[in-house]
């Protein structure tokens, strides 16, 4: 569902559409696709148990990373803020080189 936006407590069902994130994923092809919340991460993964990090399977050749939501309602934040400083350090290792 396009222009739905909101806490992941509040948004229905429907506006998780895995399908059609997995085929934008494999028309535009980005090196790193990184969600910002482990539970669209797991509604995309289909898999409950998925943690934060990089995760062991790609869509074509994009890798998939899941790090921690900056938000207030957030409590775990402190603690898995860590997770932002692996996907710089990813980003950083995959960045293309420079001409």
């Amino acid at each position: 569902m396009q222009n739905t936006f909101g806490n992941d407590n509040q948004l229905p069902a429907n506006a998780f559409n895995p399908e059609d994130l997995r085929q934008k994923i494999l028309k535009y092809q980005p090196g790193i696709l990184a969600f910002d919340s482990l539970t669209a991460g797991k509604a995309f993964l289909n898999d409950k148990s998925a943690t934060l990090g990089l995760q062991d399977i790609k869509i074509g050749n994009t890798s998939l990373f899941i790090y921690c939501s900056t938000s207030g309602i957030n409590s775990h934040w402190s603690r898995q803020k860590y997770s932002w400083y692996e996907l710089a350090e990813l980003m950083l290792l995959n960045e293309p080189a420079k001409k």
